[in-house]
């Protein structure tokens, strides 16, 4: 008799519900009732570090939440993609491929919130969300060893 439970088909679905989450998140934003668009999120900055040290060094002239959501909270989302990745596809065994999948999917998001005006193009976004992943790799690496 075959069991209800089939791990692969719960891990699929965890993965494809996570990416689904990650993209309402990114393009929408956090409130499901005040559209991103209606704000003026226009620009871009190519700048490695420049919104990161400027969120460190100037914390004190940002509520809690805009400092949190645009550091902690990028490191935070792209996590169980550092997690599931791996897990999901057997490709994705090795930190090149999760390094270049998480740079992909993270400047994918970017380039489109930009190309839509959802959001700005942010190189500091891309670098923690790699962060986020590679916490997440390493903590299935280190469980797997």
């Amino acid at each position: 008799m075959k069991s209800l439970y089939n791990k692969e088909v719960t891990i699929n679905i965890v993965f494809f519900s996570y990416i689904f989450v990650l993209f309402i998140i990114s393009f929408w934003g956090t409130s499901t009732f005040s559209p991103r668009n209606l704000f003026d999120y226009s620009g871009a900055n190519f700048t490695p570090l420049s919104t990161i040290s400027t969120y460190i060094l100037n914390f004190h002239h940002y509520n809690f939440d805009t400092w949190f959501y645009n550091t902690i909270g990028n490191v935070l989302m792209f996590i169980p993609f550092g997690v599931l990745l791996p897990v999901n596809f057997k490709f994705y065994k090795r930190l090149p491929q999760i390094i270049i999948a998480t740079i992909i999917l993270s400047s994918s998001i970017e380039l489109t919130q930009y190309l839509t005006n959802l959001g700005i193009f942010d190189i500091d976004t891309i670098l923690l969300n790699l962060i986020g992943s590679l916490i997440g790799f390493m903590a299935v690496k280190n469980k797997n060893n």
